[in-house]
């Protein structure tokens, strides 16, 4: 069974973790991991409120080519372009 020591009551004690994640208490590393195994995943948040709108944005260049007119008549359609 472990014993459990509140480190902060005992004089001349001095904790703290190396760089492979083990503690080290005076200059001795315990083998004893100071973060334990990752834990599940929790549950999905509730949505949160909807941000400002930003700023729009610059525009583009205009393109050469592109439709400048549609017309319909019954079923036939007229498409007249820039070419």
């Amino acid at each position: 069974m472990a014993k459990v020591v509140d480190l902060g009551k005992v004089a001349g004690i001095i904790p703290e973790i190396n760089s492979d994640g083990f503690w080290v208490i005076n200059g001795e590393v315990t083998g004893i991991r100071a973060q334990g195994p990752k834990g599940d995943r929790g549950e999905t948040g509730a949505t949160g409120q909807q941000g400002p709108k930003g700023d729009d944005g610059t525009n583009g260049t205009n393109g050469r080519d592109g439709i400048v007119n549609v017309s319909v008549s019954g079923t036939t359609a007229t498409i007249t372009t820039n070419r």
